[in-house]
């Protein structure tokens, strides 16, 4: 059994709290390091792949409709922001844990040059996203222009090495962007074994800034990378977020509503009894939702890097 931080390696970690996975019912103790911040399942499953059904995300079509039309506005405001930074005509951008590259699309919809990072299990080798599960070494130094994390570093097993090897790729001047779930946020504080956003054990890793900044500053030479921004994002995930989390604390089985959102449940009773739910917590959920964003504690986090040009 592991006793130390994934993060830092310490060995002062303390126990806060067992959760369950919505979709196992397998419980995972949750424990917080007193040295870098960083919360974490106690173990890490050996095979991770178990944990994600085929139905993962795979939303109802009015999910995936809001969806798209969210990642093409997210996409588009990237691109105005890292046109600021760049002179380049034909840019190329990677995006590790891409899923089936929604946003890659829209990239290369916009003339950019796309590459994907993701699961062995879900990559299609006659794709034109070139997405692929290969390791990131095996890209050429300084070949991005920018990397793309999009709620996807908190599942991987190792961010610190993830990490270290995107910037030996991104360009100088070049942007690494990178969205996670912040347990420093009102919604986890309130939520805590209930917090939506847990998701243990796909949820490997969830950071505070200051677990951001520790692993960062261990791994990378400030004079290489710098923290251009960080801030509370997704007002749409901050509204859903306290809505499921306030309802898990009322049922004993979580994520009831998100598991019919992703077509697991065919339970219609329950399904309109969450929809008249919603109706009634529309209210104080926007309230929360508008007080967490304005007070930066929101439940995801951006976090923008710039790989400096000297």
């Amino acid at each position: 059994m592991n006793n130390s931080c994934h993060n830092c390696k310490s060995k002062n970690i303390r126990f806060i709290y067992k959760t369950t996975d919505y979709i196992s019912n397998e419980e995972f103790r949750i424990q917080r390091c007193a040295n870098c911040d960083l919360i974490f399942p106690l173990e890490y499953p050996e095979d991770i792949n178990k944990y994600y059904p085929k139905k993962y995300r795979s939303y109802i079509p009015i999910v995936k409709k809001i969806i798209t039309i969210k990642s093409q506005l997210y996409v588009r405001s990237i691109i105005k922001r890292y046109s600021k930074n760049s002179n380049t005509i034909k840019n190329k951008v990677i995006e590790i844990g891409c899923g089936n590259g929604d946003m890659l699309k829209i990239f290369k919809n916009l003339g950019w040059d796309v590459y994907g990072s993701e699961r062995s299990g879900v990559v299609d080798k006659n794709n034109e996203l070139n997405i692929s599960n290969k390791d990131v070494d095996e890209y050429p130094n300084e070949y991005f222009d920018l990397a793309l994390l999009y709620n996807s570093f908190e599942h991987l097993y190792d961010p610190r090495e993830i990490l270290k090897k995107i910037t030996t790729k991104v360009k100088k001047n070049g942007l690494i962007i990178i969205s996670v779930p912040s347990h420093e946020s009102f919604q986890c504080k309130f939520g805590k074994q209930d917090w939506v956003h847990l998701d243990a054990p796909r949820h490997l890793n969830i950071f505070s800034i200051k677990a951001f900044k520790h692993m960062m500053q261990s791994i990378v030479n400030t004079a290489v990378l710098e923290i251009v921004s960080h801030k509370s994002i997704s007002f749409d995930l901050e509204f859903y977020g306290w809505f499921q989390t306030i309802l898990n604390k009322f049922y004993k089985e979580n994520n009831l509503f998100l598991k019919y959102l992703q077509d697991m449940s065919g339970n219609k009773i329950k399904f309109y009894t969450s929809l008249l739910q919603l109706v009634i917590l529309s209210v104080p959920c926007a309230i929360l939702s508008g007080l967490s964003m304005i007070s930066n504690k929101g439940a995801i986090t951006e976090i923008i890097l710039k790989k400096k040009s000297d």
